[in-house]
């Protein structure tokens, strides 16, 4: 019985061996080849994910810097427009003000040229009453009449060198 107990054992032990060796191939078979096939296609959408994520990744840097640059190109560009701006406004207020001083200057000059013209009227005015005025004095005191045109002229010549020496052209 021994021999036969160990017949059985060995017998159990082969076809122990076998069944493992034949299980094992019908394992790898249905089962570590798929679930192996299917560790690879996940481990390469893995990677495929990782790399597209790495991708995506640096176009977005890749659109920060565009959008940044943008940026600092649009103020850069405000500033610009904002400094424009203020030189001509600038510009304008300096050209209103040299326009305001011209007219005043104008007005001026016209208003002084009013007055002297009014002046010399005035005074014209005032020789012919203070001819007119001489004459009537002139022909009562004396008694006689003289011609009154040539009266008027020795007035206005005695009017005109009296009035040289007290009145000034400008002033």
């Amino acid at each position: 019985m021994d021999e036969q107990l160990l017949i059985d054992y060995l017998v159990t032990g082969i076809f122990t061996i076998v069944n493992l060796v034949v299980t094992y191939w019908i394992l790898r078979l249905l089962l570590f080849k798929p679930v192996m096939k299917f560790m690879r296609k996940r481990q390469e959408s893995v990677e495929s994910q990782i790399r597209e994520a790495r991708g995506r990744m640096e176009e977005a840097e890749v659109r920060v810097a565009e959008a940044a640059g943008k940026l600092d190109s649009a103020v850069r560009e405000a500033s610009t427009i904002v400094s424009d701006a203020k030189h001509q406004a600038e510009a304008q207020s300096e050209a209103i003000l040299v326009k305001a001083r011209q007219d005043a200057s104008s007005l001026t000059s016209r208003a002084e040229a009013d007055i002297e013209r009014l002046k010399t009227a005035a005074l014209d005015q005032m020789r012919e009453e203070v001819a007119d005025l001489s004459v009537k004095i002139a022909s009562k005191v004396i008694g006689r009449i003289l011609d009154e045109q040539r009266s008027r002229e020795l007035v206005d010549t005695l009017l005109e060198e009296e009035l040289k020496g007290k009145v000034r052209p400008n002033g």
